[in-house]
Order: C-alpha cells, then sequence, then structure tokens
C-alpha cells in the first residue's frame, strides 16, 4: 500500500476512534440503489426485533455509522452512488470489524474488487454472497452480528 493510502486509512481510523463502541444498536443498514434487499428482509428483521435502516444514495454513510451504530452491514457492490468499494473503505476508517454482508452477482471482477478492498483495510467480518440470501443464511449472519455486538436477543443456534 503507498504512503497515501497508509496515512488517509490512519487519519480517517484516529478520526472515528472515538466512535467505536463494542455493544452496538439491534440494527442493521441496508445500502442499495432500489429497496429490493430491504424489502426481503423486513418480515426478518421484524420478527428478530433489528430495526432496518435503508442507506439511500445521498444519505452520508459516515454519519450515519458514527451517529446509529449499526450492528452489520448489508450493501451491493454495484451501486450508483455508494458501491461496495466505497462502502467497505468507509467501514473500514470507521471500524473494521464491523460486519458486512457484500451482494456481488456473479462479477469475479467485482468480487476481487471487494477483496483487494478488505485486504487493504483490513476488514475482519466481509461476506460476499452471489444473491439475496435465503432467510436461514441471513438469519446466521444476523445472529452472528448481534453476537458480536452486544446486541440482546440475538444468539446463534
Amino acid at each position: 500500500m503507498s504512503r497515501i493510502g497508509t496515512t488517509v486509512r490512519q487519519k480517517l481510523s484516529a478520526e472515528n476512534r472515538r466512535f467505536r463502541t463494542a455493544v452496538r444498536e439491534p440494527m442493521i443498514f441496508v445500502i442499495e440503489d432500489s429497496p429490493i434487499w430491504a424489502e426481503a428482509m423486513e418480515q426478518l428483521c421484524d420478527y428478530l426485533d433489528v430495526r432496518l435502516t435503508r442507506i439511500t444514495p445521498d444519505c452520508d454513510l459516515r454519519a450515519a455509522l458514527r451517529d446509529q451504530r449499526p450492528m452489520a452491514v448489508l450493501a451491493e457492490m454495484e451501486g450508483a452512488a455508494q458501491d461496495g468499494c466505497y462502502v467497505l473503505q468507509v467501514i473500514g476508517a470507521h471500524d473494521p470489524d464491523l460486519p458486512v454482508m457484500v451482494r456481488t452477482g456473479r462479477d469475479e471482477a467485482m468480487i476481487g474488487a471487494g477483496q483487494a478492498v478488505q485486504q487493504i483495510w483490513r476488514l475482519s467480518a466481509v461476506q460476499f454472497v452471489e444473491a439475496v440470501p435465503t432467510a436461514a443464511e441471513m438469519m446466521d449472519f444476523l445472529c452472528r452480528a448481534g453476537q458480536r455486538g452486544g446486541c440482546l436477543g440475538l444468539v446463534p443456534s
């Protein structure tokens, strides 16, 4: 990584260090252009008593992460305004341990780009999926994120 990349990461990490917390809110962010994933998640989130917040393309992701402390983030790799690489960079600067699930489609180039960003920003909890996961896969992801974030009531079986 270049010296510039290292300097930027150190600066962004220092800015957000005071906002990191081991305890997260029982909430997930869904970052997508159209509400396909958010609509598919509504019933599951209601069942788990987890608030779903859809982040629109014009929303300031950095401020939302800092102010709302979600337990997990769901994003699409090919978003128009906030694509997966951008989302992963912002999360890497905010909290590299925050669980993230990225919908990639079947595009190997996109998957490779996402994995490169994951490695550069040292993200520890990124999962790449081709399509919207099944309810069981989402339940597992959310329960693990809830456990990791200290959200009560979300314990994997």
